[in-house]
């Protein structure tokens, strides 16, 4: 998931539905309630169960003037970019163990080469030379575990800047919490809307 940040003072919403007639109105809630029904049915029953038929019916309320949609698809762009600079971070930590690796490699055939003719020496050499691998391989494991949990850190706060935007915009079903059956939840919430986003959505 990565539920999202916050929207800028700037943000105009590009799917406002203005001066909807009261029943065009009442037949656009239908539809997305609706939708929202065929949705849940999907999902795990535990889930079912944590969204009643009333908190769908005030989410279907919310998504009249679009202007949810298009907080959850800018939240959504955020993320992306977020995901795509985490994934350079550790692309660049990869990399740079990958030189690492072959540069050591390179060292060790470059030893075992002057030493040839002498098996005694030789031993040696390939003693030290497996010591010094078994060292880098828990340096570089160490190091990259290290990266991984600067990641995931980085993507906890996301989640909860996405949290706090969703639940001040008043979206039924967001609160900001660390539980992780809730922010699942929130994640089928998040997947709902991006659908209804891409639907017809009647007008009349």
């Amino acid at each position: 998931m990565n539920l999202y940040q916050d929207i800028t003072p700037e943000y105009i919403p590009s799917r406002v539905f203005e001066d909807i007639p009261v029943h065009q109105a009442g037949d656009r809630r239908n539809f997305l309630l609706k939708e929202l029904q065929i949705m849940v049915e999907d999902i795990p029953e535990h889930y079912q169960n944590k969204l009643p038929e009333s908190l769908l019916s005030t989410l279907a309320s919310a998504l009249m003037d679009g202007m949810v949609f298009d907080i959850v698809s800018n939240l959504e762009e955020i993320q992306q970019a977020k995901e795509r600079n985490q994934l350079d971070v550790r692309t660049r930590a990869t990399n740079k163990h990958k030189a690492k690796r072959l540069e050591m490699a390179k060292k060790h055939r470059e030893v075992i080469q002057t030493c040839q003719g002498d098996p005694h020496l030789l031993r040696s050499v390939e003693t030290t030379n497996r010591r010094e691998k078994e060292e880098l391989e828990e340096h570089l494991k160490e190091e990259m575990s290290q990266v991984d949990k600067e990641l995931i850190l980085e993507m906890d706060q996301v989640v909860l800047e996405q949290q706090n935007t969703l639940s001040k915009g008043g979206i039924p079903g967001f609160t900001i919490t660390t539980d992780p059956q809730e922010i699942r939840l929130q994640m089928y919430l998040l997947e709902f809307i991006t659908r209804l986003s891409t639907m017809e959505i009647p007008v009349s």
